[in-house]
């Protein structure tokens, strides 16, 4: 085609415009065969890129699995700072001082409300308790008409209850309250036993001698015991004679990241020590606030 382009451009342009044409033609040529070599050069070079590449990133990665922090070491260490605390360590707490507040719920007509002051001292994720109550015993109106009558039904008069526990954790976690401004709390759910001791301080009174120290090894009231009782006993009640009390329950601690905390608790009293007008199963719900001291 370029041939017989010039061969009618020779009969028809001047000689000058020829070797223009020439020059033309030429240029198209080696412009192309340029573009052939660049792109044989392109391919050539694309795979040892790509090795390159490859070889960088497995030595990348080489170098960060060298470097990887165990997990047990990324948890015992600070990992950042907030404003304020949101979890406490009551697992290294020396101990905590609770103040708690109770309803006791018996199958009778009479009012019992306890108020008592613990002491938790932790092991670990065990709870150790000593604690101290006083129970106070009232009558109601259906009382006072059962008193009227014939009938009694079983009590326990005003008492002090020393107490001898254990709380163990089973559950513990971080919530958020749905007001915005409200803290994090730390939430702990426990399983608790207790043995507990009622005293009953004039009624202990009129044992005689190495009887006082005895009685506290008896489950059950001495019959003098219970006849100075019932001198002073609410309208209808027939004195229940057990002194060892017995519970299981659990509870469910809110707390701050500042060692305050409120909580709640459920004991069910079980009558593994019976005496003369048992009482059965008793409900004792309560809430509570304490302090656990820092480590």
């Amino acid at each position: 085609m370029i041939l017989d382009l010039l061969r009618l451009q020779k009969h028809t342009a001047p000689s000058g415009y020829h070797k223009s044409l020439l020059i033309i033609v030429f240029s198209f040529g080696f412009s192309i065969f340029s573009a052939n070599a660049d792109d044989s050069e392109t391919k050539n070079s694309q795979p040892t890129t790509q090795n390159e590449k490859t070889a960088s990133t497995t030595h990348l990665s080489n170098r960060t699995l060298n470097k990887r922090i165990p997990m047990s070491t990324l948890l015992g260490t600070a990992l950042g700072q907030s404003e304020r605390a949101s979890v406490f360590q009551w697992r290294k707490s020396p101990f905590s001082i609770e103040v708690a507040g109770s309803q006791i719920v018996e199958y009778n007509t009479f009012e019992s409300k306890k108020l008592g002051l613990k002491m938790r001292v932790p092991i670990d994720s065990f709870h150790v308790t000593f604690g101290w109550g006083f129970v106070k015993t009232s009558k109601t109106a259906a009382s006072e008409v059962i008193g009227k009558t014939p009938y009694r039904q079983a009590g326990r008069p005003s008492r002090h209850e020393f107490q001898l526990g254990g709380e163990m954790a089973i559950a513990e976690g971080i919530s958020t309250w749905m007001p915005a401004f409200a803290p994090e709390t730390q939430m702990v759910l426990y399983l608790t036993g207790d043995f507990s001791v009622a005293f009953y301080p004039k009624a202990w009174s009129q044992n005689g001698g190495i009887n006082k120290l005895t009685s506290f090894f008896k489950p059950n009231l001495t019959s003098a015991e219970v006849a100075e009782l019932s001198k002073s006993k609410l309208s209808g009640m027939a004195v229940n004679t057990t002194r060892y009390l017995t519970g299981l329950g659990s509870r469910l601690d809110l707390m701050s990241g500042n060692g305050f905390y409120f909580s709640s608790a459920f004991n069910l009293l079980i009558p593994i020590f019976k005496g003369e007008n048992d009482l059965g199963y008793v409900l004792i719900p309560s809430i509570g606030a304490g302090y656990a001291f820092a480590p």
